[in-house]
């Protein structure tokens, strides 16, 4: 009669063990589901977000508002940052050649800080270069980034707040 007992209690633990496995499985694939239609920003999408803030980190520096050219910097590199961190398996190669921007953002981040009008726009202009450069060698060479004409920002202030 234990062994009745044993064998029943034994097949019940079995069958429950299988059905919470089987269960487990169909929750792992319906999150995968769900993450796999989940919105994921393209290179391009960052790439164009990167390139308003380009133009805006230019007006800000024009202005002279330096707490505002700063904070467009950080932006850059941020964007810079999510390609290495989303697009590194998918764009690898590009991703790469991004390393050659490192260096002029730096140097325009030290423009920034020192608020030298000069220093900046020459590196600025290093940075656009650097940029088409990078565009050329991933072969987007139809990309040509300049210094912009105009804000993309049409309802935003680039002059520094008045000191009160």
């Amino acid at each position: 009669m234990k062994n009745i007992y044993f064998c029943l209690l034994l097949f019940f633990s079995l069958s429950c063990h299988t059905k919470s496995a089987a269960h487990d499985q169909s929750a792992i694939k319906d999150l995968q589901n769900k993450i796999s239609h989940i919105y994921q920003p393209g290179f391009g999408d960052i790439m164009s977000i990167i390139q308003i803030h380009h133009a805006k980190l230019w007006f800000a520096a024009v202005q002279h508002n330096w707490a505002l050219a700063n904070f467009e910097i950080g932006e850059i590199k941020e964007g810079i940052e999510d390609i290495e961190q989303y697009k590194k398996e998918e764009h690898g190669d590009y991703v790469a050649a991004m390393k050659m921007i490192d260096e002029p953002i730096d140097m325009v981040a030290k423009a920034i800080e020192q608020k030298n009008d000069s220093a900046f726009h020459k590196n600025y202009i290093l940075l656009t270069n650097t940029c088409n450069t990078c565009h050329q060698a991933t072969g987007h060479a139809f990309i040509q980034i300049k210094v912009p004409d105009y804000s993309p920002a049409i309802n935003q202030e680039f002059s520094p707040m008045p000191k009160q």
